[in-house]
């Protein structure tokens, strides 16, 4: 796959990572939005923070994991990833929003459909809502699969979640999040081959429109319940000495 670098960051070529027109729509959208706090601010810590530390409450990962995020974006999940792991690579469709990115790794635009590295090469594949915006997610997530020795982790929006349903319905960069129930999650994850260990909705914080002064009252939903917004699922690989 042919790449070339600017400002410290790795481009892969859009020539061998075709898509869609779905997706090339969304990737237009997505390089001039600008509506993204930065992973800093209280609520998008109050959003993420929560979902990656059930994660961890449930693998236990060592600091020296090597952690790829799929559809990073400005680094939300990065940021809190990198609050626990040594090293974190990104990548992201959006050269808008992988600029913008902390990751202590590689940064990389490009396709989810062809993640730029060898079979096994990361422990922990983890990838917080993208899914939902690719025409294809079966075909990501078996591509996540193959990367990963032992861990995926997806985060995705829960359609049960009321106000995040009128939400989607009503932008439609977020319509293909009508179909993300907890079970359709699932689905992908096993049509990978993988093996699901969780899968919970979780959290009431919505990144981008969460006043921060209703972030104290809502960390009593930062734990599983179907209501959620997010739906977290964490799977393992079926096979092999590395599926711990």
């Amino acid at each position: 796959m042919s790449s070339a670098r600017s400002g410290g960051l790795d481009q892969v070529s859009a020539a061998a990572c075709p898509v869609d027109r779905f997706d090339q729509r969304q990737a237009r959208y997505w390089e001039r939005d600008t509506s993204y706090l930065p992973p800093w601010f209280p609520a998008a810590v109050a959003s993420a923070s929560p979902k990656v530390d059930y994660v961890q409450g449930v693998l236990g990962l060592p600091r020296d994991t090597r952690v790829l995020d799929v559809g990073a974006g400005n680094g939300v999940f990065t940021h809190q990833l990198l609050a626990r792991f040594t090293w974190v690579a990104a990548l992201d469709a959006a050269w808008n929003m992988i600029a913008r990115n902390p990751s202590s790794g590689p940064r990389l635009q490009g396709s989810a459909y062809h993640l730029p590295f060898a079979d096994g090469s990361f422990d922990l594949v983890f990838c917080g809502n993208l899914l939902h915006h690719l025409a294809e997610p079966k075909r990501a997530v078996a591509e996540m699969a193959r990367l990963s020795r032992r861990h995926v982790v997806l985060c995705e929006p829960n359609r049960w979640n009321l106000p995040l349903l009128a939400f989607m319905a009503l932008v439609p960069e977020e319509h293909g999040g009508l179909k993300f129930s907890p079970a359709y999650l699932r689905s992908l994850a096993e049509a990978a081959d993988l093996e699901v260990l969780r899968c919970q909705p979780m959290g009431l914080v919505y990144e981008r429109k969460t006043p921060a002064f209703l972030l104290p009252g809502l960390r009593v939903f930062d734990r599983p319940c179907w209501f959620g917004a997010y739906t977290v699922l964490i799977a393992r690989q079926r096979h092999g000495a590395d599926a711990l």
